[in-house]
């Protein structure tokens, strides 16, 4: 277990690959030469790993007596987690059910597991032993284990443009699938022009780690379709990456305990993120390249250090080369560049300018080859337009509504009715619609939409929630000394850029899946992050008034995170129970 708080606080990025290792090998379906599961072997392998290093720690760090003490409770607590999951493993392998959970029999686990957090949430609350820093462990540990329960459950329900279903490639080789498995097979990127194969025109990155995996399963003789349900376990561990950077970068903030409980929360349990961990396009990887570029950004503000820059650089530039919409992030990330500069011109200081200036441009001579080289390549390669998006041939999803109806019409229809992506001819009137609304689709994509909708009662609170972080980044921007100035109009242009390019696509390309919310996705984690931000403020006032006004804002917080953890386990759970 002092190997585990080591970890934790040491080296963060490598505990959590760690458990996302220990997940995929445990619970992925391994079935090498279909004979003997995977899964029960890796439990072993990793459960005396993780002994022997905690024995090898801990003979550095404690006395002999302190070691036994030690390696006792370690010892009894893996035994009695690998006792469970592999009795629970093996009971559940028994029960026959249908295809789309082969692979995510594993279910029962993490039912059981959410059973348990549960019950450590009510002991520790009874016994009053909360703290803040047991609070965090618990909601990052809750995240990891609810992301993955909802994984496994509805693996490939709810997924985009794959070109496929149930692991299966369509021959034409179109969609991510498709591009996925051309990669795998061909290494080198398409040698023709993107544009003939349906999604081909995405930069590779995200498909090239995913096309990686898929090859290092098919030379263990794991099978094809086993083989892309587990690619899955990619944007799950995306999604980890980019809760924690938001952690941290609301720490460079300086929001105090609170504050960041509310602000992490907000993102780690928002129906939005839990399926975008799940997608396998490459929505996921993306924001966590942006979550890696605000949190370098902000901590280069700080240091002015060569190593954080480059750091900005990378993920700015890698996340290019994986989605092109990354592109906005160069806007708050310029604005703290300049307000560097001018910072120093202000104080006269040309070290320092001639310092900040030189960092920049090795800013631009690592992410200008990574950001421009797909664009320019099929550019010149093919006479690919630069920022290509192809049409829809989908007419189903054409929407008609004028720029008028679409920007102000708020009927109480559109909230009533909860079929997001629908075709107009499956339901009866007065719904026999397409939803046309940009902004009602963002707060009903952000509750976590599927094919039938958003998730039932998630919609209202995420309506309140929505709309209470909007004004907070009102009541940010506007009140006198709540941050620093480059931090509102690095906010401030971020949001507003998001969301009128959000807008601006729907209007280009109208049609029903450019209403998702995973095209503005920022703008939840920025409302989290002004949420944080009020929060501290009204507990720097030291009022009774502000005081409860912050403790109200947070216990809001919690209840949406709450009920999101409730409904969505609930709605695995029916799922389950509907197969069987």
């Amino acid at each position: 277990m002092e190997l585990l708080k080591f970890g934790i606080k040491k080296h963060p990025f490598l505990t959590i690959t760690a458990f996302w290792v220990f997940a995929l090998c445990t619970l992925g379906r391994f079935a090498i030469d279909k004979v003997v599961p995977f899964n029960y072997y890796s439990a072993l392998v990793f459960s005396g790993g993780f002994l022997m290093m905690d024995m090898l720690f801990v003979r550095k760090k404690m006395n002999e007596a302190e070691q036994k003490k030690e390696l006792i409770k370690t010892g009894l607590m893996t035994l009695g987690a690998l006792v469970y999951v592999v009795v629970t493993l093996y009971i559940f392998n028994m029960v026959p059910i249908m295809t789309a959970l082969q692979g995510r029999n594993s279910a029962v686990v993490f039912f059981s597991g959410i059973l348990a957090l549960v019950v450590i949430a009510l002991v520790i609350t009874f016994r009053r032993e909360w703290t803040y820093k047991k609070g965090f462990v618990y909601m990052f540990g809750a995240a990891f284990f609810f992301h993955l329960f909802f994984f496994v459950c509805y693996a490939f329900l709810q997924q985009w443009d794959l070109g496929g279903d149930m692991g299966v490639v369509r021959n034409d080789g179109n969609g991510h699938l498709g591009y996925i498995k051309y990669l795998s097979e061909n290494i080198l990127p398409a040698q023709f022009d993107p544009r003939l194969k349906w999604q081909y025109y995405h930069p590779p990155l995200n498909h090239y780690l995913a096309a990686s995996l898929l090859k290092i399963q098919m030379l263990l003789g794991v099978p094809f379709a086993t083989a892309i349900f587990n690619l899955q376990y990619m944007p799950f561990l995306y999604c980890m990456f980019m809760i924690y950077n938001i952690y941290r970068a609301g720490r460079e903030a300086g929001l105090p305990k609170l504050a960041l409980m509310v602000m992490t929360g907000l993102v780690a349990f928002c129906p939005a993120f839990v399926l975008m961990g799940n997608y396998l396009n490459n929505d996921m990887l993306s924001v966590m390249f942006i979550s890696f570029a605000i949190y370098y950004t902000a901590r280069w503000n700080r240091t002015r250090k060569m190593k954080d820059m480059l750091l900005v650089a990378f993920s700015f530039g890698l996340g290019m080369f994986t989605k092109l919409s990354v592109s906005l992030a160069a806007l708050p990330i310029g604005i703290f560049f300049i307000a560097a500069l001018v910072s120093s011109v202000r104080k006269k200081d040309m070290k320092d300018f001639r310092k900040s200036f030189g960092q920049m441009c090795v800013f631009v001579a690592v992410a200008a080859p990574l950001s421009l080289y797909w664009s320019l390549r099929n550019y010149l390669r093919f006479g690919v337009p630069l920022g290509y998006v192809p049409v829809t041939e989908d007419k189903d999803q054409l929407i008609t509504q004028s720029a008028a109806e679409r920007l102000f019409d708020f009927r109480i229809f559109h909230f009533t009715h909860h079929m997001t992506m629908c075709k107009a001819d499956e339901m009866p009137p007065p719904h026999d619609y397409n939803d046309y609304n940009p902004l009602v689709c963002l707060f009903k994509t952000a509750a976590g939409n599927t094919a039938q909708g958003p998730f039932p009662y998630i919609y209202w609170i995420t309506i309140i929630m929505g709309i209470v972080s909007f004004a907070c980044l009102i009541y940010i921007l506007a009140a006198k000394g709540s941050i620093p100035v480059v931090w509102k109009l690095a906010m401030g242009a971020f949001y507003a850029a998001t969301y009128i390019s959000y807008v601006l696509f729907c209007f280009k390309y109208p049609n029903l899946c450019t209403e998702e919310i995973r095209y503005a996705s920022m703008l939840i984690i920025i409302g989290a992050f002004c949420t944080g931000l009020t929060v501290k403020r009204l507990l720097e006032r030291k009022t009774k008034k502000s005081r409860r006004l912050a403790y109200c804002l947070a216990g809001l917080s919690t209840l949406y995170c709450v009920i999101s953890f409730t409904l969505l386990t609930a709605e695995c759970l029916h799922y389950v129970y509907v197969v069987f």
